[in-house]
């Protein structure tokens, strides 16, 4: 992870408005190993979107990034929110792949430049339940595949 240009990134996201910086702790340890950016809602949609979720490379492939995804989505769906939007580089297939087996789905014609370069993004949504049933049974085997890697205590 590079920090600096992160760090840069996530000043830019929490000066926005209704922008929000959240830490990824490690729960064994407490210490940070990730962080995550949101914009709740995003002023120009009205829907809430994540806007960076990035873990330290050491952290990354555990299941950690998938737990904190769900995490930020629980958070959302407990605050009254159904729907969370993010976008992903279109050349990033490891990103999309992440967020598609998370059940985030494609929004038609959603496809833009990126910051006016000529990468572009794919925009993505994901319904929320307030229930938590898919989310909570995501979380659940999630958990249990740590514990068998031993991860967890």
């Amino acid at each position: 992870m590079d920090t600096g240009r992160l760090a840069d990134v996530l000043e830019a996201k929490a000066g926005r408005e209704h922008g929000r910086c959240v830490t990824v702790l490690e729960r064994s340890t407490g210490c940070v190993i990730g962080v995550a950016a949101l914009l709740v809602p995003n002023p120009v949609d009205g829907i809430p979107w994540i806007s960076v979720l990035a873990l330290a490379a050491d952290h990354q492939n555990l299941g950690l990034g998938t737990e904190a995804a769900l995490g930020l989505e629980g958070l959302l769906a407990r605050a009254g929110w159904s729907e969370v939007r993010l976008s992903v580089l279109a050349d990033n297939p490891r990103a999309l792949r992440f967020w598609q087996r998370l059940g985030y789905r494609e929004l038609a014609g959603a496809w833009r430049a990126y910051n006016g370069s000529s990468r572009g993004t794919i925009t993505l949504a994901k319904t929320l339940t307030s229930s938590g049933g898919a989310c909570s049974e995501h979380a659940r085997r999630a958990a249990a595949a740590r514990r068998v890697q031993g991860l967890d205590q």
